[in-house]
C-alpha cells in the first residue's frame, strides 16, 4: 500500500483509476499495486500502475 496527498498527478489519485484504494480527507492510500485506467481519452483499459503519471489526470475535488 502506498499513500499520496490528493493533488499529487499520480494514477492512484485519478478520479479515473480503477484500482483499490481507500479516499480520505487531505490522503488516498492505493491498495493494489495496478488498476485500470477508465479515461476513454487517456489509456483507457489498460493497466497501470498506481505511481504511474500522464497528461488527462483529474482530480477529486477541485482543490478549491
Amino acid at each position: 500500500m502506498s499513500t499520496y496527498g490528493k493533488k499529487e498527478k499520480v494514477c492512484a489519485t485519478c478520479i479515473y483509476w480503477k484500482g483499490s484504494r481507500f479516499v480520505d480527507f487531505s490522503f488516498i492510500t492505493a491498495r493494489n499495486k495496478e488498476g485500470k485506467c477508465g479515461n476513454e481519452e487517456g489509456f483507457y483499459n489498460i493497466c497501470t500502475i498506481q505511481g504511474s503519471r500522464c497528461s488527462n489526470w483529474k482530480g477529486f475535488s477541485s482543490g478549491k
